[in-house]
């Protein structure tokens, strides 16, 4: 959508964050950007414990992994 000819984007970490809740682990994000956008969103990513790797300088796959924190019980 344009606006007063300045693209109108989602909110990065918004973004992620749903593509985190509704990808299951094993599963794959294929996304095509900038390498700017791309360093953001990988490093948002790498941080929710994601493998991430770099094609042309324009395209992220990422991969979901099954993490679970260490040495910690499951409270119910």
């Amino acid at each position: 959508m344009m606006r007063d000819s300045v693209m109108c984007r989602c909110a990065i970490i918004d973004l992620v964050a749903e593509i985190d809740r509704i990808v299951r682990p094993g599963g794959y994000v294929v996304i095509q950007e900038s390498k700017k956008m791309i360093n953001k969103v990988g490093s948002i990513f790498r941080s929710l414990q994601w493998s991430v790797n770099l094609y042309n300088d324009q395209y992220l796959v990422g991969q979901k992994s099954l993490w679970r924190p260490e040495g910690g019980e499951v409270q119910r």
